[in-house]
């Protein structure tokens, strides 16, 4: 019967409840190995819940529902799978930072992305193009090469600066 059958795929609320506040308040880095998300290991139905059309991003918004105090998301290449980062990429992330500025409780500090090297803009000229649209919104991009190599683009939060307010220490 039908009541049978919900039976036995529900999850029991203990382990609900239990993932849920696990997903909420323990989870604060996210690496997400783009080879997994491939459709060799996932069905496209799925996929476009977690890949923005055309790979140029993540949807930033689920993730970020999914573990709303995630502070530092990496994002693979392997396997020839990986985000292809053009100006669309930019331009969502640029968007997706100011829909969340104005939301208590978030805490992005870094996003780290391997692009697809084959397919992507280059990263140079995008951190020309694009930085003081991110330093609005305090977020400062960089290149990193890692000890293979391979070229990463960095979004990461900039300290506040300290140039603006004194401190003063009464005894």
């Amino acid at each position: 019967s039908q009541q049978q059958h919900h039976h036995r795929t529900s999850v029991p609320k203990y382990v609900e409840a239990l993932f849920h506040n696990y997903c909420k308040n323990i989870v604060r880095e996210v690496t997400i190995r783009m080879c997994y998300l491939s459709p060799k290991y996932i069905s496209s139905s799925l996929r476009k819940y977690f890949i923005a059309n055309n790979d140029n991003m993540l949807k930033l918004d689920v993730l970020f529902a999914l573990f709303p105090y995630l502070q530092k998301l990496r994002v693979t290449y392997e396997q020839n799978q990986g985000i292809v980062l053009t100006e669309k990429s930019y331009e969502y992330f640029l968007h997706f930072l100011d829909a969340q500025s104005t939301k208590h409780g978030f805490q992005f500090n870094e996003l780290l992305i391997r692009p697809n090297d084959r397919k992507s803009q280059r990263i140079d000229p995008m951190i020309v193009k694009y930085s003081s649209k991110f330093e609005q919104y305090g977020v400062a991009i960089k290149k990193e090469t890692n000890i293979y190599g391979e070229d990463y683009v960095c979004f990461e939060k900039s300290e506040p600066p300290t140039a603006n307010y004194a401190y003063c220490a009464i005894l």
